[in-house]
């Protein structure tokens, strides 16, 4: 997309700007509904489900340059030989080591 149209990334941040009535530097799913014909889809893609979720201008490209969220499963291995049952759960992201 951006070989084909060099002005492509200016055009999106001109069209972010516009849609970020608040100033804040992202869009919440009034802001993108209220901003685009398509607005729901855009937000429901953008990941926008509650009201205040909120898009970055980051989340905002990355849609428009054809990349989508998806799930990621993280796996936690303990190769500390049990040693890791001690540390506090709240430096593992509040969850605990099995």
């Amino acid at each position: 997309e951006l070989q084909a149209d060099p002005m492509f990334l200016g055009e999106l941040l001109e069209t972010f700007e516009s849609a970020d009535v608040r100033g804040s530097g992202l869009l919440r799913i009034r802001d993108v509904e209220a901003a685009f014909d398509n607005g729901e889809l855009l937000a429901s893609n953008l990941g926008l489900e509650k009201n205040d979720d909120e898009a970055s201008y980051y989340d905002f490209i990355s849609f428009h340059l054809g990349y989508r969220r998806s799930s990621v499963v993280l796996n936690w291995y303990d190769v500390s030989h049990g040693l890791a049952q001690w540390v506090p759960p709240s430096m593992l992201g509040g969850g605990g080591l099995q």
